[in-house]
């Protein structure tokens, strides 16, 4: 038994660091393919099982499975392993953050703001910087 507590297998940590990113929906689609080429070449055809995916890239069956269900952060390194494995480079649009909603990721493409529900600034319009620091002070603005 090793007395070490520092030492850990690869792909696990005991620093406890933030993993954070998964396979872009284009990521995924070009992870896919590259699988679907292989094992049509490898196996004829027959499906890669994860335990076979583990001993090509060398991650653990629990970095794997985090990686498939794409919502829970990996590493980059562990994508890289990855798309290294099946002939592919990660690239930056390969990969995102678990949080990132579909509806948030639209705002982003497609920015727009709702301005019926934008504050009404015109009385503030002219004020000094004084009279602007007392409606601060009073709670009336914040800027």
């Amino acid at each position: 038994m090793d007395s070490n507590p520092s030492k850990t297998k690869r792909g696990s940590s005991t620093s406890g660091r933030v993993r954070g990113v998964i396979l872009s929906p284009q990521g995924w689609q070009k992870f896919q393919t590259a699988k679907q080429h292989l094992e049509s070449d490898e196996t004829w055809g027959k499906r890669f099982t994860q335990e076979d995916i583990s001993e090509r890239t060398g991650l653990s069956l629990n970095t794997l499975a985090r990686i498939f269900k794409r919502d829970l952060g990996v590493d980059r390194q562990s994508l890289e392993y990855l798309f290294r494995a099946f002939g592919l480079e990660l690239t930056k649009a390969d990969v995102t953050s678990p949080g990132l909603s579909e509806e948030t990721l639209s705002r982003w493409t497609n920015p727009q703001q709702d301005w019926d529900t934008a504050v009404d600034a015109s009385a503030f319009y002219g004020l000094t910087v004084a009279q602007k620091a007392t409606l601060k002070a009073l709670g009336a603005i914040e800027y």
